[in-house]
């Protein structure tokens, strides 16, 4: 999610429910688990997927998708009101590189039910500690010139993966980061119609997982502890 809404409180809009705005709300807090401290300005998400029953045989969708989001305040607090009855997942995004969003590899996608028009409060929304990945490639020859040309994602053994975030662009030059969770098998699949080397030379096989990322996480712990930067994986366009 990348819009930043200011304050503490979103209310859903009559339009987007195609009904009243009036409906009921759920509040609470983001906290760190590893410190057991608020975590403000993360980004609340909240999703109400349309339902579906069968009905004479067909399976019809009853209802329409709703979603909304809003910023934690400085205690990390948040409320979002004017939901309807139905069951929600609720989940937290934030910016530092130290904590995993609880919407990202299915860590703490919260199923929330609101009933009768009870506001449900004092829902903990807990974030885990993670860390931040670089990526560096070279592209001497300048061939990779569109993002098609070029996906790195991780990925972990219960079938979740994240795509690298780009952020550094140039002709021969691109960097990638990745915020990855701690004490999981992970690894970094590369996907290009071009030859991809390690930094030993070796050629990377395009669309399979083999890059190894515990290791790589070990290094980045030891680094945080020192407040130093995290390591960084090499690579090469052929």
């Amino acid at each position: 999610m990348k819009s930043i809404i200011v304050g503490v409180t979103i209310v859903v809009s009559a339009a987007a429910l195609g009904q009243s705005s009036a409906g009921s709300s759920i509040s609470g807090s983001v906290v760190s688990r590893s410190a057991q401290a608020p975590v403000a300005g993360a980004q609340v998400i909240v999703v109400r997927h349309a339902e579906s029953q069968y009905i004479d045989g067909h399976l019809r969708i009853i209802g329409r998708q709703l979603s909304g989001q809003v910023a934690t305040g400085p205690r990390g607090e948040f409320k979002l009101a004017g939901l309807p009855d139905g069951e929600y997942h609720i989940c937290a995004q934030t910016v530092l590189p130290n904590l995993l969003g609880s919407c990202e590899w299915g860590h703490g996608l919260q199923p929330v039910k609101i009933f009768g028009g009870q506001p449900v409060t004092e829902l903990a929304i807990v974030l885990e500690p993670a860390v931040t990945i670089g990526i560096e490639v070279d592209d001497p020859k300048a061939v990779i010139v569109k993002k098609e040309d070029l996906g790195i994602t991780a990925v972990g053994p219960r079938a979740y993966y994240l795509a690298a975030r780009s952020t550094e662009e140039r002709a021969t030059h691109r960097r990638f980061e990745i915020r990855i969770p701690l004490g999981e098998d992970l690894a970094l699949c590369v996907a290009s119609h071009r030859r991809i080397l390690d930094d030993s030379g070796t050629v990377i096989p395009s669309g399979t997982p083999s890059i190894a990322l515990r290791p790589i996480t070990a290094q980045a712990i030891v680094a945080a502890a020192a407040g130093q930067s995290g390591p960084t994986v090499h690579l090469r366009v052929d």
